[in-house]
């Protein structure tokens, strides 16, 4: 579960024109020597180091820095 939260709010990120990684990204994608599961590790480590200014996760957490509006539409009601 966190781990999802923490892969979208980083993929967020990497769409955004915030991103300051995405030719180190792009290069070593189109170099071809790195596994997918590599280059996901590698933006982890990027989003939390750059963006989230390596703060722990507990405090990131705490902070609400993963969380997503809440869409009722989606909310399926029991």
């Amino acid at each position: 579960m966190i781990f999802q939260m923490i892969t979208r709010a980083r993929n967020k990120w990497f769409d955004s024109k915030n991103c300051t990684v995405n030719e180190l990204i792009d290069y070593m994608v189109s170099k071809g020597e790195m596994r997918e599961s590599q280059i996901d590790a590698i933006k982890t480590y990027l989003y939390l180091k750059i963006q989230c200014e390596n703060k722990p996760i507990y405090q990131l957490m705490i902070d609400g820095v993963f969380n997503e509006p809440l869409n009722l539409e989606e909310v399926e009601l029991k």
